[in-house]
């Protein structure tokens, strides 16, 4: 750093700039699990998709709370389940959680506008979260196979993160589209590749 540089600006303005859009990508994740919800409500109510009831994941997430990560079967878990606030705000924060990663991803790829494609397969992807942790945690098996067959786990997980990479990608054309046009977008102009 030499002596005209004001103290805490070291670096450029895209390593600046970085975290300045954390805000806008907690935003994208709140507006993604938003979408993730409702298309969940629409497709459940198709019978195409059922999935976790509320008290089972209420369940899991108070005993996750108490250091109970790994069980039987949740089901039978001898817990009360948390109230309707605390599993909701834990959703929504793995949701802002998983659209901040993409922010990153995104911004190492050096894209000069986001392609649509990629938060739509990054959110299809983050369904391997539910599949290979937490339905095992769960008691349910590797994707869910031990669930009862009517829960149709995998399947309505799978649609449902579907649900929020379309969300997360509506998010991005919508917090991001002023920067793209100027070039900057969610990563600097001079990395495009």
């Amino acid at each position: 750093m030499n002596e005209s540089t004001p103290r805490g600006s070291e670096g450029t303005g895209n390593d600046r700039a970085v975290g300045a859009r954390v805000p806008r990508w907690i935003a994208a994740g709140l507006m993604a699990t938003v979408v993730m919800d409702i298309g969940a409500g629409i497709t459940k109510a198709t019978g195409l998709t059922r999935g976790l009831t509320f008290e089972v994941l209420a369940k899991w997430f108070h005993l996750v709370a108490q250091g109970n990560v790994f069980v039987a079967d949740v089901r039978t878990a001898d817990v009360t389940p948390l109230g309707m606030p605390f599993p909701l705000l834990i959703h929504y924060a793995i949701g802002t959680t998983f659209a901040v990663v993409f922010g990153f991803i995104a911004r190492s790829r050096a894209w000069p506008r986001i392609p649509f494609w990629a938060p739509l397969v990054f959110g299809i992807s983050t369904t391997l979260v539910p599949a290979l942790f937490m339905f095992p945690a769960m008691g349910f098996g590797l994707f869910g196979q031990g669930a009862p067959p009517e829960w149709i786990l995998f399947r309505s997980s799978l649609v449902n993160h579907m649900y929020f990479g379309l969300g997360l990608a509506l998010a991005t054309r919508v917090l991001f589209r002023a920067t793209n046009k100027q070039g900057s977008g969610a990563l600097p102009a001079s990395r495009t590749a």
